[in-house]
């Protein structure tokens, strides 16, 4: 009797540790899908019948639960640390431009990421904790395997249940019914784009993409844009291009928010604002690439072989500058030897390299008599503002909140003074401009927008799956010197009328070019907001995960469209 009672203990033991076992390698899923629709407990069904199954199979060739937990622990672990991170920022898996974006982090950018979700890193601690209690009892506790054959077709019927699952969740995805291969699709959404296996596909994929740019850099050096030398059109004097670091177009005073976060320009004349301007990638990592060269989204690796427009306003004799709060994004494309002069802040202003921003273009400006071309790409939202722009309260600056949308208003106020302080450089440097008195063209852009717990909603951050409205509309400014005018101003006008029309950032090398008069081989003027030829996308589309978007404003409708067509 008492050896049936130690049996029975004996066997709800096992069956509670390999119970826990399985919820420990599965709580990523467990993140994302334990929600009350009978579809989505469906697809953790699926993972638990898939480890299942892994499991069996291993256990039949290990004869050891020690072995068998930790040959298929260990990959499932890895993969939770970064998915369980990346689901609370974004509430999605870990994404390929995701994963670009931390390959790319500065020191001060990791440092950054560190502090904002340092509480969330808990979560994999006590994970890894767990994993390891569970591992040592495995060890210690030895659980006789009586496995026969049959626990292969138990294996493959574990399997064949996972499969049918997921493809019952499928059939909720538009691309279930667009023709494509079903087992293609189940295959990619259901397993590759899943916890475990997405953490090392868009790894993989990632060092694939860094060898390809590496090939690409013998076409991109014997580039030539085939500038016209015998133009006459008067070329302006400067041209300051700003790229910004997560500008969400909403958040502005000068495009109507209703706090007073852009005092700075709201007060300057000969400036145009586009109401419907966006970013056509969703982190900086695919941006910065479409941003400086004329590839689109739809023809993303031209960014690769192409030089950039540095090169194409030094082609057209002006001296090239080039002023970084954030040398990283140089990275992406490998072009930090492509000005004629590269200033570091981080260097001299390791505190708050944005605020070096003001005195590196002084200097600049007085270094040249001839024409210059400056570009400048900021720390924003990247950077917390100095305490003099502690404008917007409650704020963290002097406590610490957890990024939750219980403490949304403290991260918007966050961010509206982040905005605060951006217009304060921006608009210094236009002063900057004014004094000269020279023909000067100022343009301003983001690389993309973020999210702040908008609508209620949980996403934080930028960078999702889907690329979504919010993250994509940013800001564009453009402001010209009475000088310029004096000799250009039909383009202002053009861009007057052109300030409510829908564009994005395929069309800044284009319009830069066009305020510059530089004429040359590619140029397309019906791609130049400056232009009266401009003509109006009925669609926007975001390169996003080695995807294309498509945002349709005919009839209102977004879509990811057919892989051919992003690549």
């Amino acid at each position: 009797m008492l050896f049936k009672e130690n049996y029975r203990n004996s066997k709800f033991l096992k069956i509670v540790l390999i119970t826990l076992s399985v919820l420990l390698l599965i709580i990523p899923d467990l993140m994302l899908h334990l929600k009350k629709d009978i579809l989505s407990i469906g697809v953790i069904i699926s993972k638990i019948c898939l480890l299942l199954a892994g499991g069996l199979i291993l256990l039949r060739i290990t004869k050891s639960y020690y072995y068998t937990y930790l040959i298929i622990g260990i990959p499932y672990i890895l993969s939770s640390i970064a998915e369980i991170v990346n689901i609370i920022a974004v509430n999605w898996y870990i994404s390929s431009d995701g994963l670009k974006a931390l390959y790319y982090l500065s020191d001060s950018e990791v440092s950054e990421f560190f502090s904002k979700f340092k509480i969330y890193f808990l979560i994999p601690l006590f994970l890894l904790v767990g994993y390891s209690l569970v591992l040592v009892y495995y060890k210690k506790v030895f659980y006789k395997v009586r496995l026969k054959n049959s626990a292969i077709i138990i294996a493959f019927v574990l399997m064949l249940v996972s499969i049918g699952l997921t493809v019952l969740k499928l059939t909720e995805n538009s691309e279930f019914y667009s023709g494509k291969n079903r087992i293609r699709l189940a295959l990619r959404s259901g397993y590759i784009y899943e916890h475990p296996f997405n953490f090392y596909y868009r790894t993989a994929r990632l060092f694939v993409t860094n060898h390809r740019n590496k090939l690409s850099r013998d076409l991109r050096n014997n580039f030539k844009f085939s500038v016209s030398e015998d133009d006459k059109r008067i070329k302006p004097e400067v041209v300051i291009f700003v790229i910004g670091e997560a500008m969400r177009y909403k958040n502005w005073s000068i495009n109507g928010y209703s706090k007073k976060t852009s005092p700075g320009l709201d007060a300057f004349k000969n400036l145009v604002s586009y109401s419907r301007h966006y970013s056509n990638a969703n982190c900086t990592a695919n941006a910065i690439p479409l941003l400086l060269t004329q590839a689109t989204a739809q023809t993303y690796q031209d960014a690769f072989h192409q030089k950039t427009i540095v090169s194409l306003f030094k082609e057209a004799g002006y001296q090239t500058n080039w002023i970084s709060s954030s040398s990283g994004v140089l990275r992406y494309l490998d072009n930090r030897e492509e000005s004629d002069f590269f200033y570091n802040l981080r260097t001299d202003y390791p505190d708050n390299t944005d605020y070096g921003i003001i005195p590196t273009v002084e200097k600049v400006l007085s270094q040249c008599e001839g024409r210059q071309f400056i570009v400048i790409n900021m720390r924003g939202a990247h950077e917390r503002p100095p305490l003099s722009f502690d404008s917007f309260t409650p704020n963290s600056n002097f406590k610490d909140y957890v990024l939750s949308i219980d403490n949304a208003k403290v991260f918007v106020n966050d961010y509206d003074n982040t905005i605060l302080f951006q217009d304060y450089i921006l608009s210094n440097v236009i002063q900057r401009l004014e004094l000269q008195g020279k023909s000067s063209v100022f343009l301003f852009t983001s690389d993309h927008a973020t999210h702040l717990f908008d609508g209620g909603h949980s996403l934080f951050g930028y960078g999702a799956a889907h690329p979504t409205e919010i993250e994509t509309h940013i800001p564009l400014f453009v402001w010209c010197s009475k000088k310029y005018l004096n000799n250009n101003k039909p383009k202002f006008d053009n861009m007057q009328v052109n300030r409510g029309m829908l564009s994005t950032n395929d069309n800044l090398f284009f319009t830069l070019a066009d305020l510059a008069n530089i004429k040359y081989q590619y140029f397309n003027r019906n791609m130049s907001l400056a232009d009266s030829l401009y003509i109006e996308p009925e669609s926007r589309y975001v390169y996003a995960n080695n995807r294309l978007f498509e945002f349709n404003y005919k009839d209102g409708s977004n879509s990811l469209l057919p892989s051919n067509l992003s690549k």
